[in-house]
């Protein structure tokens, strides 16, 4: 029995080799036969040609593009007869030929895929690290283990900490199933905030970081689009390049790359913005070293550009 064969959940089939869609999963069915089966592809990405090895006459089926070696299609009408409940055509896949995508994926990283199921009625949020096949097999493993690890880790650290992030409610070597935070990215929303909401949104996340910092969490990647506005509240989301460090460096550079975010996506608003990212930092006992060696990383950045 193959991987595929007894595998019914709803999505995708891409090829293995070059990641193009060739069959949905509405028109996969039980065939009898130990290979996954498909009624018909869902694009026009396979191309067929008479196959005579074994010394049989057969017609396999490879991808369009790459030429990539899928299986062999049938005429089951031949066989049993046009009127025949399970007369049709037959494309029977080899599994090491396919990759599965879920068709609840909101978004698709370099690092993970993120999607949504439901777990007693209520939205969860799963992020899953799948396996890069560039990598060799025991370094891919370890490093996937060890990062779905060290986010789960931070996120958990965070909400002990009462820091506003995705509570986890369950996590395994490679995935993260968290709440569901529904609500806007900042990024699509600060632009057309009034002056005033914009000032209270600055103040809130610079108090937030702030607070991140003081518990020993460096985010990695703050930007706005890590950023859910929820009913005027605003979360951190996506802890994959975070760590746990105390270091102002470390501090001063979590910063730093906000800034750059924000001078590149709310140039118009950069200055409020920023004035009130600052105030709201106050709230950390040690934010007087961490604005000098911001400003330090600042004049570096630009005598390297200049």
């Amino acid at each position: 029995m193959e991987k595929f064969t007894e595998f019914w959940e709803s999505g995708i089939y891409k090829c293995s080799k070059c990641g193009a869609k060739l069959f949905d999963s509405e028109s996969k069915f039980k065939s009898g036969t130990m290979w996954p089966s498909f009624r018909k592809p869902s694009a026009k990405n396979i191309e067929t040609k008479e196959d005579h090895s074994f010394g049989m006459v057969g017609t396999e089926i490879v991808r369009a593009k790459c030429g990539h070696h899928l299986g062999h299609v049938f005429d089951d009408g031949k066989v049993c007869g046009d009127k025949h409940p399970e007369a049709g055509m037959r494309f029977c896949v080899l599994s090491e030929s396919l990759n599965f995508e879920k068709d609840n994926i909101i978004q698709r990283g370099a690092e993970a895929v993120l999607c949504i199921e439901k777990i007693d009625g209520k939205k969860v949020l799963v992020k899953e690290r799948g396996e890069k096949k560039y990598r060799v097999a025991e370094l891919d493993k370890k490093l996937r283990k060890e990062r779905t690890s060290g986010e789960a880790g931070l996120l958990s650290k965070a909400v002990r900490n009462n820091l506003p992030v995705p509570r986890i409610l369950d996590s395994s070597d490679f995935k993260i199933v968290m709440e569901y935070i529904e609500g806007e990215k900042l990024k699509d929303v600060f632009n057309q905030k009034s002056k005033n909401e914009i000032k209270n949104i600055s103040s809130e996340v610079g108090s937030i970081i702030a607070k991140l910092h003081a518990c020993g969490i460096i985010h990695g990647d703050l930007t706005t689009s890590n950023m859910i506005l929820r009913k005027e509240k605003i979360y951190l989301i996506d802890f994959g390049l975070g760590k746990n460090s105390l270091k102002i460096e470390d501090q001063a550079t979590d910063l730093y790359l906000l800034y750059e975010s924000i001078k590149s996506t709310h140039f118009k608003h950069l200055d409020i913005i920023w004035e009130n990212i600052l105030e709201g930092y106050k709230g950390y006992q040690r934010h007087k070293e961490v604005i000098k060696r911001l400003e330090e990383i600042s004049k570096r950045r630009r005598y390297k550009t200049d």
